[in-house]
């Protein structure tokens, strides 16, 4: 058996193999309980952070969903301006459509008018040309007339205005019996 010296020596021994395996095992402890501390430190700084990403995502989204509701009555109101001017267009259209008709019609009445003068023109220009030619025989026939009277005239002395008068008309009526 073992003497009580190296019992306690061997206890002793063990009891500092204890004390080594404890201060050994305090140091572990205490580098996990930092560990701990630090990952508790960083799980709390990301929740920190989540939540702050949750934030902004909550304020991005009532953003784009104001901006969504802002873009939709833009578009709702461009539809109607959209369609209050085809409207318009089409008012316009027909107006046009309306105003050239009216033209074409009155530019037609007006060629047809324009048409007619030009006709009475031409028939008055006749009627002039007759006149004048009907006028110049007449001058013919007084020169010849008067020519006649003076020799006449020469011949009876005791004419009166009355009797050279009807001698002119029935010299007349004799020209266009001969000439109808």
């Amino acid at each position: 058996m073992e003497t009580k010296e190296e019992l306690r020596r061997k206890l002793h021994q063990a009891m500092k193999e204890k004390l080594d395996l404890t201060a050994e095992h305090n140091e572990e402890l205490s580098k996990c309980l930092s560990q701990i501390a630090k990952l508790r430190a960083a799980v709390e700084k990301g929740e920190a952070v989540r939540q702050s990403l949750e934030y902004e995502l909550a304020v991005a989204r009532k953003k784009a969903g104001l901006e969504r509701c802002s873009a939709e009555d833009k578009l709702c109101e461009a539809s109607k301006q959209t369609e209050q001017l085809q409207a318009t267009i089409t008012a316009l259209q027909q107006k046009l459509n309306e105003t050239e008709r009216a033209f074409h019609i009155s530019q037609q009445h007006w060629d047809d008018k324009q048409q007619r003068l030009v006709n009475d023109i031409v028939e008055k220009d006749v009627i002039i040309k007759s006149c004048n030619s009907e006028y110049e025989l007449l001058l013919k026939e007084r020169t010849k007339l008067e020519n006649m009277l003076k020799l006449i005239g020469a011949n009876h002395r005791t004419w009166t205005p009355y009797s050279v008068l009807m001698y002119k008309v029935r010299q007349h009526c004799a020209i266009k019996q001969v000439y109808p």
